[in-house]
């Protein structure tokens, strides 16, 4: 009797592994949907970035009448963060409103982009190839080449990934920002 008693006591082999089955899927369930609201929650970053430099740009251009200068002496093209784009610190040059510019959390390659004209009448700055909760189309309110703006690229690739603001005076002529 003392031995048929002993016997039933415990969990066998299969029972044990089935459980632990069973958690590691929950496990990565779980974990799934955190990343998921993690990365949407650096997306919202990425824009409240590009919000609050937008703002910073358009009160600069409110006191010396024209947009920044690209910054480390980039006349005319892209400069950022990313080594993509220069590796600069201060890729938006004579900035003492904007009191530390953005860096992606976790592109190191692209992020934070910034374009202006000669003039300084226009300028783009982007989150490039950097969105990692949604695909980016022409109708979102961050595209880089919006609907209806005339432009005669479409969007795909890094395009989709790439959120924008931008100042353009001359919509849809391919110079200006929301076209490049």
């Amino acid at each position: 009797m003392e031995n048929e008693m002993n016997t039933n006591k415990g969990f066998t082999l299969v029972e044990l592994l089935t459980v632990i089955a069973i958690i590691i899927i929950l496990s990565a369930i779980i974990m799934a949907n955190i990343s998921g609201a993690r990365a949407k929650a650096r997306d919202a970053e990425r824009i409240a970035n590009l919000k609050e430099v937008q703002l910073a740009l358009e009160t600069y251009k409110q006191v010396y009448d024209r947009y920044p200068a690209a910054g480390c002496g980039r006349n005319q093209s892209w400069t950022g963060h990313g080594s993509s784009f220069g590796a600069c610190a201060q890729y938006i040059a004579g900035t003492e409103n904007i009191t530390r510019l953005p860096v992606d959390p976790i592109n190191t390659q692209q992020g934070y982009i910034y374009k202006v004209n000669l003039a300084g009448t226009e300028y783009k700055f982007m989150a490039y190839y950097s969105v990692e909760g949604e695909i980016v189309d022409a109708n979102h309110e961050y595209a880089r080449y919006p609907a209806g703006a005339g432009c005669t690229a479409s969007m795909g690739g890094a395009q989709t990934k790439t959120y924008a603001v931008y100042h353009d005076v001359n919509p849809g002529n391919g110079a200006g920002g929301e076209c490049y």
